[in-house]
């Protein structure tokens, strides 16, 4: 009787978690995440950038020409494509600039949207070859 006690509640157990699993995974597939719009973060960075702890910055996100991209614009010009899966928005390694006579950037990083309506910035950011830097930021969209 006791070995038949703890198989039901392993049972259930098991049930319980397949059943949240089964729901996070509809919200997931039935709420597209639409990122566009402009966001508002502050900078938390390791690296070069991190004299810039605190500073706030504007990202701007609109739909690209191309289904399924996004232009996400770090303003002065500074404009990546990223790519949308489910709940991510992932900016793939970019270089602008590369071969011309000011700045060059690299850049890679991931917008990530939880259901409490909060989103996070996490990117990869090197000007120059002078030094890389990794940041994150909450972001508030506006």
């Amino acid at each position: 009787m006791k070995y038949f006690t703890l198989l039901a509640i392993a049972t259930t157990v098991l049930m319980a978690s397949c059943t949240l699993d089964s729901i996070e995974a509809d919200i997931q597939i039935s709420e597209p995440i639409d990122f566009v719009g402009t966001y508002l973060g502050q900078f938390d960075c390791e690296g070069e950038l991190r004299e810039a702890a605190g500073e706030t910055f504007t990202i701007n996100i609109s739909n690209s020409t191309k289904v399924g991209d996004y232009l996400v614009d770090l303003g002065d010009g500074v404009i990546f494509v990223g790519t949308i899966d489910e709940n991510i928005l992932t900016i793939e390694e970019q270089v602008l600039n590369e071969g011309g006579d000011f700045d060059v950037v690299t850049f890679s990083g991931q917008i990530i949207f939880s259901f409490s309506d909060r989103y996070f910035l996490e990117f990869t950011h090197e000007v120059d070859q002078e030094g890389e830097s990794t940041c994150e930021s909450r972001l508030v969209k506006q």
